[in-house]
């Protein structure tokens, strides 16, 4: 008999759990992982020196409240600025530091039903070209291979990836037309990333023709309306939250 997870065990943690820790660190994805989630999403850049650095902007100012681009400085510089999103949280989380991609696959190591979405950053991809990207990346994952999904605005990086023999791949649309080009029939992607904001019209997720991941969502009823017009799994930057509500629905 086929196993049929849970509705909880569908929500992706979009940047660790965002809602209470700076977004995209081992904190936050730790503490996401406490709470039972069984779904991580990360985004990568590139620093100076070509390691993978888990940061959605390309920016210092909003995670560390400091001048710095994350592709002009190396590993060694980067550790001297934390990553804390002063702004948001306040100074509670000051000195905590940025997270390496090979720190998050530790991590997760440890965690065999956990499945990891690797986003590849588009400023990163075009000031270092996708083969330095990859060469970069991939070789992190291998040992979460089957559990590791590649992600990306840019197709033809995913492209790249999968003739590089990458299994999992998870394109973001940015329209709904994308899914059914010649560009996405070549790729045959194994798993799609939307915007909730693209799927307004009766059926569209079952018209994408691949399992659908939809973004960003921030109520357990939100998520059950989504899994209900069948998506296959929702991210949200409040998964503890979630994770706590949908199974407190179950309960009830």
């Amino acid at each position: 008999m086929a196993f049929t997870p849970s509705l909880d065990q569908r929500l992706v943690a979009h940047r660790g759990w965002q809602q209470r820790y700076p977004e995209n660190t081992l904190i936050g994805i730790q503490a996401a992982l406490n709470a039972g989630a069984c779904h991580i999403e990360i985004d990568v850049h590139l620093t100076a020196d070509h390691v993978p650095v888990l940061c959605h902007d390309l920016t210092l100012e909003r995670l560390s409240g400091s001048s710095g681009t994350i592709t002009e400085l190396t590993l060694q510089q980067l550790q001297d600025y934390s990553a804390y999103e002063p702004d948001r949280l306040g100074g509670r989380y000051r000195g905590n530091p940025f997270t390496t991609l090979q720190q998050c696959v530790t991590l997760l190591q440890r965690y065999s039903g956990v499945s990891l979405y690797v986003e590849i950053k588009r400023k990163s991809l075009y000031h270092f070209g996708a083969r330095k990207m990859l060469e970069a990346v991939l070789p992190l994952l291998q040992t979460l291979r089957d559990r590791s999904f590649l992600i990306s605005f840019d197709v033809p990086v995913l492209a790249s990836a999968r003739l590089r023999g990458w299994k999992n791949i998870a394109p973001v649309l940015t329209t709904l037309e994308q899914a059914r080009s010649e560009e996405f029939q070549r790729l045959q992607p194994d798993m799609l990333f939307c915007d909730t904001d693209l799927l307004s019209a009766a059926g569209a997720v079952q018209g994408l023709g691949w399992p659908v991941a939809v973004y960003e969502v921030d109520s357990a009823e939100s998520a059950q309306y989504w899994f209900k017009q069948g998506v296959a799994l929702v991210e949200t930057f409040k998964v503890g939250q979630l994770i706590n509500d949908l199974r407190a629905g179950d309960d009830g």
